[in-house]
């Protein structure tokens, strides 16, 4: 029996504890990463009431299932706002059951269209939502970690990723760089490496749950407010992790155009200003350096993660729907680290791989700027 063969008898075993006896009919697919199976259905009660809903399934192996999960079921449990509701979940296969929020449009929707001003208000409501996630959060990491724990039968993942993710970085750097010509000075990984430990929960910054790809397509408006989607990345982190997302942008989402300065700065006001209410640390200029801090990390993740298929002609997106919506990988690592380079960080051995991998990239490439996204064209 295929997935979606199994998926009614699934739900009907999932709800049956709050809902009784329901039928269901499953619906269409809808985009998802590879990683899951994410279509809508309706679920019929016995009094004949329909309800839709989405089923979010885990279909590779993985961390993502169990921190969606307990991220979701804590953030519920103590009510916190601008976030997917989990009406069910099922084991066989792991499966989230969820409202169905319909067809509003997401951030990264509004971005890709043409309206500058509706893409400029989805920004600031999408870091107003992030800023209520956070100040809501802030305590909760002994909830998270158990949860975690409970749904991790093989040992609980890291809280906070944060040192393995750039142990990754520096082994992508070490093997790219010298297709470039470039070294990898001690001195720059040494920087890199610091990083994740400043911003470390036990360090004293300001820390919450984070949905882990805080991405404009994550991010739906509905009629209450915009709702953040997707927590398989959820960790217990600092929060400069998360704002740095208006600083690069978007180090892990597939529509990580630029933005413009006054809007990125606009957005990134709005979350500081919103979360300084709960957690005044985000408003001190210590902060500043957290933030400047994990950007440059992200510049160099990121640049693990592409400069090898960069390097191997940067091949567009296989669909071909998608190729004039997702910007080409020797863009972004331009813009990003050029960008690098134009900050006063005292990472002084970071700014000067940077320039010279940028160096090394326009003479491999010629210059590939990064457009903006369409909606400020």
């Amino acid at each position: 029996m295929s997935t979606i063969e199994a998926l009614p008898a699934a739900v009907r075993s999932a709800l049956a504890p709050t809902l009784g006896p329901v039928t269901v009919s499953v619906g269409d697919r809808l985009t998802s990463s590879p990683r899951n199976l994410v279509v809508r259905a309706i679920v019929r009660d016995d009094q004949g009431r329909d309800r839709p809903v989405v089923l979010k399934v885990a279909v590779e192996a993985g961390e993502g299932p169990a921190r969606e999960e307990a991220a979701l079921l804590t953030l519920a449990t103590h009510r916190v706002p601008n976030v997917v509701r989990v009406l069910a979940t099922g084991a066989e296969p792991p499966m989230l059951i969820l409202p169905d929020l319909g067809r509003a449009p997401t951030v990264a929707d509004r971005l890709l269209g043409s309206d500058p001003d509706r893409a400029r208000a989805a920004l600031t409501a999408w870091a107003g939502a992030l800023a209520a996630v956070h100040g809501a959060t802030a305590g909760l990491r002994a909830a998270f970690a158990d949860g975690l724990a409970a749904r991790s039968p093989l040992g609980s993942p890291s809280l906070d990723t944060g040192p393995g993710t750039v142990e990754e970085a520096v082994a992508s750097l070490r093997r790219a760089l010298p297709r470039f010509d470039v070294p990898l000075p001690a001195a720059a990984v040494e920087e890199l490496r610091a990083i994740p430990l400043a911003l470390d929960v036990t360090a004293g910054g300001p820390v919450a749950i984070t949905p882990g790809d805080t991405c404009p397509s994550n991010a739906l408006e509905t009629p209450h407010g915009m709702t953040l989607l997707d927590f398989e990345g959820a960790e217990f982190r600092h929060v400069a992790w998360d704002a740095a997302y208006l600083r690069v942008p978007w180090p892990s989402c597939w529509c990580s155009w630029r933005l413009p300065e006054a809007v990125a700065a606009r957005a990134l006001d709005h979350w500081r200003i919103t979360l300084a209410r709960t957690v005044p640390a985000v408003a001190t200029a210590r902060f500043d350096l957290d933030l400047v801090a994990a950007a440059f990390a992200w510049v160099f993740v990121s640049a693990g993660w592409f400069l090898g298929p960069a390097l191997d002609g940067d091949p567009p997106p296989p669909d071909p729907a998608r190729r004039s919506v997702v910007p080409r990988r020797r863009a972004l690592l331009q813009h990003r680290l050029r960008w690098v380079t134009e900050q006063t960080a005292p990472m002084p051995a970071l700014r000067e791989l940077a320039g010279a991998l940028h160096e090394a990239t326009r003479r491999e490439w010629g210059d590939q700027p990064l457009p903006l996204a369409p909606a400020f064209r």
